[in-house]
């Protein structure tokens, strides 16, 4: 089995809106609670622990982020709903592949090492690339907090 790895939080991913790092954070240990039950040979039914995170993030989280977008013009709005869209139809492919494989019989390991690795590769590259655009620009917008 390749090994995927942590996911470390680091600095750069900060946003300085804390609802945002905490739901980042939220995620990235989400992430590692799954990495490590498969490590451990408990990964059978955590599964659905990590489709209820994402289900979360792509709705609210992504709804949260597009509202600071809109309401502060951030100018690659665009192609920060294009990354936001293109997680979205990854990870409905991957939920409706699970959906219907949990009505067979329950979802091997490499299934769940499966989802485990697109995740973590999208959002390691999300936060460094378009967020962290994102957040530079919010910086500059939003006042600090005392």
């Amino acid at each position: 089995m390749e090994p995927i790895g942590l996911v470390q939080w680091r600095t750069e991913y900060e946003s300085g809106i804390e609802e945002i790092d905490r739901q980042h954070k939220d995620i990235i240990n989400t992430l590692n609670k799954i990495y490590w039950a498969i490590e451990d040979n408990k990964a059978e039914g955590r599964i659905q622990e990590l489709l209820n995170a994402f289900d979360f993030y792509e709705t609210e989280h992504f709804k949260l982020e597009e509202d600071y977008a809109e309401k502060y013009n951030f100018p690659r709005i665009k192609e920060l709903k294009n990354s936001h869209n293109f997680f979205k139809t990854t990870y409905k492919q991957l939920r409706q592949h699970y959906n219907e494989r949990v009505e067979i019989f329950q979802p091997e390991v490499q299934e769940i090492l499966h989802l485990h690795s697109i995740m973590n590769k999208w959002l390691s590259i999300h936060l460094i690339t378009l967020d962290k655009e994102l957040f530079d620009f919010l910086r500059e917008k939003i006042p600090p907090s005392p």
